[in-house]
């Protein structure tokens, strides 16, 4: 008898799949006003919050609320879309229908011209430049990003955990592809494609 696949331990969602909820400040998001509304406001103070990459900027308004917004380079306002650290977007075209925007992963998305932005990038650039040093270190930090650390892969299993493992050499012995009506245990590797090899379908932007 063997385990469940990886896959199908995920699918459970249990608690070393999901995120740690210890340390949160508050969401990062922009204050509900109106767009009538004109405020004012002071930067509180800079936080870290647990799982995320750049900073907080604390941020009171003149009617006393509060708004936590992930901080840039030189300027105290964040942004909803493209939060990482280091990170950021460009204005690609304005047009009738809208502004449209160029993800930093090379993808074009159009919006409304009245969305708010801001202007900068995002504090905390140069953060993967430095390695982990230690097993540990790097858990912690999966953990905290509710991703799974260690992972090991298939075909380095035995035959009776994983259906690509076994045999004399690291190898599958057969197809990665796999139908979409595959049973859950043997569902792994490339699941239902559309094309695969050289020719294979190319996403498009």
């Amino acid at each position: 008898m063997g385990k469940r696949t990886l896959v199908r331990r995920r699918g459970r969602g249990g608690n070393q799949f999901r995120a740690v909820k210890i340390g949160r400040i508050a969401p990062a998001r922009y204050p509900n006003f109106r767009r009538d509304e004109h405020h004012t406001a002071i930067v509180m103070d800079i936080l870290h919050e647990r799982g995320r990459d750049a900073p907080l900027a604390k941020i009171r308004f003149d009617n006393g609320t509060f708004s936590y917004i992930p901080a840039t380079e030189g300027t105290p306002v964040g942004g909803k879309l493209i939060k990482s650290a280091g990170s950021s977007a460009l204005v690609f075209a304005h047009s009738a229908d809208g502004v449209t925007i160029k993800f930093p992963s090379g993808k074009f998305l159009m919006l409304n011209p009245k969305c708010r932005a801001m202007i900068g990038v995002i504090a905390g650039g140069g953060r993967k430049e430095k390695p982990f040093l230690k097993a540990g270190n790097r858990h912690k930090y999966m953990r905290a990003h509710r991703k799974l650390y260690p992972t090991v892969r298939g075909i380095a299993q035995a035959a009776v955990y994983h259906p690509h493992g076994g045999g004399r050499h690291q190898h599958i012995g057969h197809p990665s592809s796999v139908s979409r009506t595959t049973p859950p245990g043997a569902k792994v590797g490339n699941i239902a494609p559309r094309k695969t090899g050289r020719g294979r379908v190319k996403e498009r932007h």
